[in-house]
């Protein structure tokens, strides 16, 4: 790796970024960002009441390029040849990226998150792998724009941000993106990286970008060193504000756990609790915000998972949040039902914390009512719906900083005949 490359192009960044950043946006759905001020349920984001909310996909303008867009047959075909092609290779991701590379060239970002956005809306395999296929999308993003600001205001908020995480990956982990960690952390020192963290996400962007910023660096951290989950915690923690490193934690944690290389994480076999046990005290809330999806992998039923969410101490909340989280991928590939189904077996406190988890994650996915809607309309009763929905609207104008008039407009268009959705 070219040290003097990434050095220059990172100090570029950094030097663009404070005059760029006039733009708002913001494998899993990802955890919640970490709470600037409480909202209900200890696991949400900042209660912001301001902000400009970030353009809408379906309501993204593309500029014609030089180079014909092909038909939209065509594309859905073309893309759709290549992820389903992919989808056989040891190494998807960078299967994947021998295609991204020259669609984006010839038709821009927005076009590439376009087509995905509306593949997945019919292929379920698609669905459920549209974030690590954005997450590529980032990252040629990055190597063709060549800095953080400018990859940033090409991507957009499709598949829970991907796009944003693989831009960050991009930018600390350069031309070894695709490459062994154990072979590649030669060419650039610890140092450098320490260095690159501090700079890397500006404090003048909006809340919700912010956190995609830090959240794609803890990913790129654990990745550099070679998947030591323990040091790269004590990276993050180079963040200069409590609110920086937890979103940079919770990067770091969900890498450990959705790692393309199975062998190099720092896992238990037989544990459901591992590794947030073993971690230091200030790390276990956020470990467990996505301690479940390693419950899944271990095979687990979502009553396993719950009961042993009640085993989890002080952390009981925050690992039925991340029950409901993974549960929403139940009700963006079936139907919105099916997770308000899973929660509903769950009481109290337990059953509040999974709801959250559901409908933040939903939320996050599209950043509009398009899922959370549906499944907060899904409950069976009232009370549940209720709940849900002022989680949503608070959830939506605070972390997503939308306004109150774009949440009404989303109950009107999701859920017509929904009067709980518009209650204040």
């Amino acid at each position: 790796m070219n040290i003097k490359y990434i050095l220059t192009t990172f100090g570029v960044a950094a030097l663009v970024t404070a005059a760029y950043f006039f733009f708002s946006v913001t494998i899993q759905p990802l955890p919640i960002p970490p709470p600037l001020t409480a909202l209900p349920g200890i696991i949400t984001n900042a209660d912001l009441t301001s902000g400009t909310p970030h353009k809408n996909l379906e309501q993204e303008v593309v500029t014609q390029p030089a180079t014909p867009i092909p038909t939209a047959v065509t594309q859905k075909k073309t893309m759709k040849q290549a992820i389903d092609g992919c989808f056989g290779d040891a190494d998807f991701e960078k299967c994947l990226a021998g295609f991204i590379e020259p669609y984006i060239s010839a038709n821009g970002t927005l076009a590439a998150l376009k087509e995905i956005n509306t593949l997945q809306q019919s292929d379920s395999r698609i669905r459920s792998s549209c974030h690590p296929i954005v997450h590529v999308i980032g990252r040629e993003t990055f190597q063709q724009q060549g800095d953080i600001p400018k990859s940033f205001a090409a991507c957009d908020q499709t598949c829970h941000s991907g796009c944003y995480h693989g831009a960050m990956e991009r930018f600390l982990r350069g031309e070894s993106v695709y490459s062994d960690p154990a072979e590649e952390r030669s060419h650039i020192s610890e140092t450098e990286v320490k260095q690159k963290i501090q700079m890397a996400c500006q404090n003048d962007q909006p809340a919700n970008l912010r956190f995609q910023c830090l959240h794609g660096l803890g990913h790129a951290v654990v990745f550099f060193l070679g998947y030591d989950l323990v040091k790269s915690l004590q990276y993050c923690d180079i963040l200069s504000s409590p609110w920086d490193r937890q979103s940079c934690w919770g990067g770091a944690i969900m890498e450990n756990i959705t790692a393309a290389d199975k062998s190099k994480r720092y896992l238990s076999a037989t544990d459901y609790h591992f590794p947030c046990t073993a971690l230091d005290d200030k790390y276990k809330n956020d470990c467990y915000v996505m301690q479940t999806s390693r419950m899944l992998e271990m095979g687990l039923s979502w009553d396993g998972i719950a009961a042993e969410c009640k085993k989890a101490g002080l952390y009981r909340i925050a690992c039925m949040q991340s029950m409901g989280r993974d549960a929403s991928n139940n009700s963006r590939v079936e139907k919105p039902e099916a997770a308000a189904r899973i929660c509903e077996k769950t009481e109290g406190s337990d059953r509040e914390a999974c709801v959250r988890g559901v409908a933040y994650a939903l939320a996050d996915n599209t950043w509009d009512g398009t899922y959370v809607m549906p499944f907060c309309d899904s409950f069976l009763n009232v009370s549940d719906q209720s709940y849900c929905f002022r989680m949503t609207r608070n959830y939506m104008m605070g972390s997503l900083v939308r306004t109150e008039a774009f949440v009404d407009q989303n109950c009107k268009t999701f859920v017509p005949n929904s009067d709980l959705c518009l209650t204040k």
